[in-house]
This record gives structure tokens, C-alpha cells and sequence, in this order.
């Protein structure tokens, strides 16, 4: 076995993990609750922030192996949100569908991951 080799397993062997731990270091997910359906549902609260009066939330829940992951601005106020992305992912984060479609301003649905998120952000 060359030298080379050696040191380049080596590398490997010290990246590999490095690589493993970075993946979701962008993300700080948290368990906020889970509605009626069962479904646990999980806030980013790197990237979630207040915009004025409005939050700009991030969350996913998780169903059959996959994850739905939104990105939806909430007005307290008003009881409404407005959905700015929304994709399914796998485990790994590879984009299976992505369901993006700009909406008007909805009213928040009760039993719905959008009145967890209201919940959360409206205290």
C-alpha cells in the first residue's frame, strides 16, 4: 500500500463523518406538537423570523417516509398565512416533488400544521 493511498484513506476517514454532521447544520429543528392526524410537526428556528408584524416560518412534519417541508408567512392578526414554498422530501433531503405555487393570503384551518405554526409564532 502506497503513502499516498494511506494518506488519502485517512482524509477520507476524517471527512466522511465531518460531511455526515454538516448536512443539517443549517437547520435547528424542533418538535412543536402534533395536530389531530398524529403527525408530529417541526419548526427551523434558524430560519423562521418576525417580518413586522409577520412570521416567515419554516417546519416540516413527516409522512410515509417522507417529509413535507413549507415555507409559509403568518399573519397573527389577521389569522391567516400565505404559502411561499412547499416540497416533498426524502430522509435525505433529495427533493422528490416540489409543489412551490405563490398563494394569496388563506384563512388558517383549524387541526391544521398552519394553526400549530400560529400557535407557536402568536403568543
Amino acid at each position: 500500500m502506497s503513502v499516498k493511498y494511506y494518506i488519502a484513506m485517512k482524509s477520507l476517514i476524517i471527512l466522511i463523518p465531518l460531511l455526515i454532521i454538516s448536512t443539517n447544520a443549517y437547520a435547528d429543528w424542533i418538535e412543536l406538537s402534533s395536530i389531530e392526524s398524529g403527525r408530529l410537526i417541526e419548526i427551523d428556528t434558524k430560519r423562521s423570523k418576525k417580518i413586522i408584524n409577520n412570521y416567515v416560518a419554516f417546519a416540516r412534519t413527516y409522512l410515509n417516509e417522507q417529509y413535507l417541508e413549507i415555507k409559509t408567512e403568518i399573519n397573527c392578526l389577521k389569522k391567516t398565512h400565505k404559502l411561499l414554498l412547499q416540497k416533498i422530501t426524502d430522509s435525505r433531503g433529495k427533493v422528490i416533488s416540489d409543489l412551490t405555487s405563490l398563494k394569496q393570503w388563506e384563512p388558517i384551518a383549524q387541526d391544521s400544521i398552519y394553526e400549530v405554526l400560529m400557535q407557536y409564532f402568536c403568543k
